[in-house]
């Protein structure tokens, strides 16, 4: 009777360390720590303000119609988000205003950077001489110039968002209207900057839309800036990773299928430890 009593003990040990393993490889890609080099969700509590004021400073403005914090945040497929979100004075200004946020993030060990921000126009039908925009700035080494990518509407432009002076494929505002639109985009040594409009899953590098000049090196995160001229448009989430895998959150589907296999592990336990009782 010991003898039996302890083989039946021993395969409901064997039972929880394989329940153990199981779940541990299961759940890799959920419990992995995400490598995320800079995140601003815009969370800067339940009451509405100018961007300056609300973050404490974080933010500087040289702005007449400074940028808005909004408590609303925006919503995408695929991108957890949370606080709140930016507004853009839509009111005229016979000048460009601007809002920064200095970050000094070093990137020297880094050989790529992947970027989201999630975008919405406040009206599909914008004028030419109107502009709204978000920029992030990248150092490169001493002798060579910074790269600066911005996406929004440009001055001079009503078709779509745009990266500087280069019309984003995907982004005409005719397609994609008052409706949110998530920009991606890659900066890797060697190559240019590479562009996605509303990633269908994950972007293949290759075989976006390269902009501007190839980049020779990555150091410094210097700042992010928002600059408009006239035009309301909402910012949210923005979001510098190692990987484009380290800015979206895991698919429902595949959350079921761990829970569910989690729920049969459980079962087959428990039915085990009650034929051991038995």
């Amino acid at each position: 009777m010991k003898n039996t009593s302890f083989k039946k003990c021993s395969k409901v040990r064997a039972g929880i360390a394989a329940f153990a393993f199981s779940l541990s490889m299961i759940a890799v890609p959920v419990t992995s720590s995400a490598a995320i080099i800079f995140y601003q969700g815009f969370d800067y509590g339940s009451t509405a303000g100018e961007l300056s004021a609300v973050s404490g400073g974080e933010w500087s403005e040289q702005a007449t119609r400074p940028a808005a914090y909004e408590t609303e945040s925006l919503t995408y497929p695929g991108i957890e988000s949370t606080g709140g979100s930016v507004l853009t004075d839509s009111g005229w200004s016979s000048s460009r205003t601007s809002t920064t946020q200095t970050l000094n993030i070093d990137i020297s060990s880094k050989s790529e950077i992947w970027v989201s921000v999630l975008l919405s126009i406040s009206t599909a039908t914008p004028g030419t001489s109107n502009s709204a925009e978000i920029a992030l700035r990248v150092l490169q080494n001493d002798w060579q110039s910074a790269v600066t990518r911005s996406v929004g509407k440009t001055y001079n432009n009503d078709s779509g968002y745009m990266s500087g002076t280069t019309a984003l494929n995907g982004g005409s505002f005719a397609e994609v209207g008052t409706s949110v639109v998530q920009v991606v985009y890659r900066l890797a040594e060697g190559s240019a900057a590479e562009f996605w409009v509303n990633p269908d899953g994950t972007p293949v590098v290759g075989e976006g839309q390269l902009i501007g000049n190839n980049i020779a090196n990555l150091t410094t995160i210097e700042t992010l800036t928002i600059s408009s001229q006239g035009l309301g448009m909402r910012m949210d989430e923005f979001i510098v990773a190692d990987s484009y895998a380290d800015i979206v959150v895991p698919e429902p589907g595949h959350i079921a299928v761990i829970g569910g296999v989690v729920v049969l592990l459980l079962t087959a336990l428990r039915r085990s430890f009650r034929r051991t009782r038995a």
